[in-house]
Formats: structure tokens, C-alpha cells, sequence
């Protein structure tokens, strides 16, 4: 497989032409704002900021374009707004080619700021923030499907339809499937088997030789799931008194399927933004539900062994430490013991034991 060559810049005349759909507008600075994908912060002199994403990963590797993911991102916004959830910013796509050369997806910034950033600005405030998260995604979650797979642009025809009709599109990811699930994380197991303790593997083998059965209720009936769900993507705002999310960013991998996926993702990027495990408790009373724990444990652990190995990795940032917590992780059978990352502060009261449903 080739790789694919970045993006080396975009230029303010670049800029200008994509952004024809807002009207005449004058470019300040054009800035590269993410390398992942190579995305372009554009700020104008009086229309506000703008952001060029190009679809250009590793894992994108052998396409030449990648305008259906340039139309999965337009189909999402079109979705939520017949679903009266719309994002509060201008987004297109701009497939011609004829400007850049690669189909790319625009969007205006969100208003407010990134959640992580609202919890460390205003630590009197947490706990409403967090509620009002967690009421946000419970909407997104709420949404069903038909059958699995990515979002695709024919999923935004039937935004207004409950549940969304079948729609022909790829369904082969752990999002999706639980057997996939299961497929990835003994995979993985076996990549990194050598950086755990010796008497750990095998507990994990069997944990996660069992995975699919133990998650498969959680993907009946597919619902809406972000995928790339992660805490900084999403930014909140204070109006009329209350704290509300004013949107996300980042639906590249949005798909109907398990959304208890969204909710470890959200716990491995919550957890060291706070450097405690406090904010689960108000997270998921506004959820209106905390998740089956013991499903929960097992995707965190697989999570856990993707970052292993990562030498700048945000979610380990004390490898020796998480390495003595790996035989308490098999075996917790309750969320306080679900501790994976070294508390900095005082955590609020948890469930002893079970979960909420």
C-alpha cells in the first residue's frame, strides 16, 4: 500500500475560493490546525473561522480522493438538523478538484469551547457541564437504525424517519458488529501481550474470547454512534443561565451501531483531562443511564491495549504504574476499582457495585 503524500499547505487564494459559498470574503491567516488529517484553520477579516479538512490518513492511504467521506461529513450535518439537533456552523463539501486536490469538507468553528477545557476553566461548574454532556449524547445515542454500517449521504433523506430504513453501506468495523469487536481486540491482545504482566494474558484471552456474546445486546438496535468520539471534539456554552453542548466536530467515522463505544472513548479522553474519574457520576445522570459495567471493562481494557506501546501517549502518561494496575482491571467488579489512570484530586461518590440498569 502506497503512502499517502500530506497536504503541504493551502494557500490564502485557496482559501479565499472555497470559502465562495459564504460571499466575498478577505483571508487573515491560514494555519494548520491537525496532521492526522490534514486540516487548515482559515480566519477572515469579517465572516469568522473556517476549517479545511482533508481526508488524508494513513488509512487512507491507497484512495486517490476521498470525496465519500467528504460526503459522509455533509450527510451527518443534514441528518441532525431533520432530527432538530443542527450544528450551530455553515459546513460543505467542495468535490471539483479544481481548487485543491483532494475533495475536502468545510466547516465554520462551533461556537463556546471544547468540553475538557470548560471542566478545567470552571471547576465550580463541572458538574453542570458534565450533566448537560451527558443529556447531549443520550440524544445522539437515542437515534436507531435499521441495520449497521457507516453513515452514508442516503442516511440524511431519512433523518425525519424513526427508525432509519435500511440503507446499503460498509459495515465491517468493531462499531458495528460484535464479532468484529471481539476480531480486534484479540489481535491486538496478541501484538502487545509482551507489555502486560505474564499472568494477565490469559485472563484477558478469555475475557475477550468472550466479548462478542457479552456486548451483543448493546448492538440490537444499531444506533447513532460519533466513533471518533472524543471529549475535545465537542464544545459547550452557557445561554439563558444553563450550560448546553453547542455541537461536535470530526464525523468521519460515524456509523449506526454500538454507541457504548462512544462512551469508552469518552472515558479515555474525560479521565486525563480531569486526571480523576469524578466525572462519570454526573456524566451519566444526565445520560439517564450508566452503561453495563461489565461491558464497559472489557472495551476499556481493549482500548488500554491500543494506546500500549504509544510513546507520547495522553491517555498512559505513567506506564509502570498503569502496568501494576492490569491484574485489578481483569478482575474489578465495580467502578471504583475500574482505576486506569492515577487520580490527581479527590473523586466523587461512585456506584459501589453494578450499574444503574
Amino acid at each position: 500500500m502506497q503512502s499517502q503524500v500530506p497536504i503541504s499547505g493551502l494557500t490564502k487564494d485557496q482559501a479565499q475560493r472555497l470559502l465562495a459559498p459564504v460571499g466575498p470574503v478577505s483571508i487573515l491567516e491560514v494555519s494548520r490546525a491537525a496532521t492526522s488529517n490534514d486540516v487548515f484553520r482559515v480566519a477572515t477579516e469579517a465572516h469568522g473561522t473556517y476549517y479545511v479538512k482533508f481526508h488524508t490518513a494513513r488509512w487512507y492511504a491507497d484512495q486517490s480522493d476521498t470525496f465519500f467521506v467528504v460526503e459522509r461529513e455533509c450527510a451527518v450535518c443534514d441528518f441532525l438538523r431533520r432530527r432538530n439537533m443542527p450544528l450551530p456552523f455553515r459546513a460543505w463539501g467542495d468535490f471539483t478538484r479544481a481548487i485543491v486536490p483532494r475533495s475536502v469538507f468545510i466547516s465554520e468553528e462551533l461556537p463556546g469551547i471544547p468540553v475538557p477545557d470548560a471542566l478545567v476553566r470552571f471547576p465550580e461548574q463541572r458538574q453542570n457541564i458534565l450533566r448537560a454532556f451527558g443529556r447531549y449524547m443520550r440524544q445522539l445515542h437515542e437515534m436507531e437504525f435499521s441495520i449497521p454500517g457507516l453513515f452514508s449521504y442516503a442516511h440524511a433523506y431519512f433523518g425525519d424517519t424513526r427508525p432509519v430504513p435500511p440503507v446499503f453501506t460498509w459495515d465491517e468495523g468493531a462499531l458495528h458488529h460484535p464479532a468484529h469487536l471481539q476480531r480486534d481486540a484479540l489481535q491486538m491482545l496478541e501484538k502487545k501481550s509482551t507489555m502486560l504482566p505474564a499472568a494477565v494474558v490469559p485472563r484477558l484471552t478469555d475475557m475477550f474470547r468472550s466479548l462478542a456474546d457479552a456486548v451483543r445486546a448493546d448492538y440490537s438496535p444499531p444506533r447513532f454512534t460519533v466513533g471518533n468520539c472524543h471529549a475535545w471534539h465537542f464544545h459547550v456554552d452557557k445561554a439563558n443561565g444553563a450550560w448546553a453542548i453547542q455541537g461536535f466536530y470530526d464525523f468521519e467515522a460515524v456509523s449506526a451501531g454500538d454507541p457504548n463505544i462512544d462512551l469508552v472513548e469518552l472515558e479515555i479522553t474525560l479521565t486525563p483531562a480531569l486526571q480523576a474519574r469524578s466525572w462519570r457520576q454526573p456524566f451519566f445522570e444526565g445520560y439517564g443511564a450508566w452503561p453495563s459495567f461489565d461491558g464497559h471493562r472489557r472495551r476499556l481494557l481493549y482500548y488500554l491495549l491500543c494506546e500500549l506501546g504509544k510513546p507520547r501517549s495522553k491517555v498512559i502518561p505513567d506506564t509502570p504504574w498503569l502496568y501494576s494496575q492490569w491484574p485489578m482491571l481483569v478482575e474489578a467488579s465495580n467502578w471504583p476499582h475500574l482505576a486506569w489512570y492515577p487520580e490527581r484530586e479527590a473523586g466523587a461518590a461512585q456506584p459501589g457495585a453494578g450499574t444503574l440498569r
